[in-house]
């Protein structure tokens, strides 16, 4: 654990980006990476927001959170899927 860290805290200095919100990143591409591993949710996945800004156009706007959308799925259906 003290390694990863420690190597978290070396890439955020030479990326220039607080401790904080690389962990904060890092987390939330495992959470997309799991989800779109679900061969049943993939689809359906709609990724928008800051951190879509980020991947894709390269932007450095931090966000706090992950937003996504569902599409043509019922909640159950979801639910099922990811527990």
């Amino acid at each position: 654990e003290h390694e990863i860290k420690e190597k978290i805290k070396s890439e955020s200095k030479r990326l220039g980006v607080h401790f904080n919100q690389l962990l904060a990143m890092l987390a939330y591409e495992r959470v997309i990476v799991r989800l779109m591993s679900v061969k049943n949710l993939q689809d359906h996945l709609i990724f928008k927001g800051g951190m879509v800004m980020r991947v894709v156009y390269g932007s450095d706007r931090y966000t706090t959170d992950l937003d996504m959308s569902f599409e043509r799925i019922r909640p159950e259906k979801i639910k099922s899927e990811v527990e």
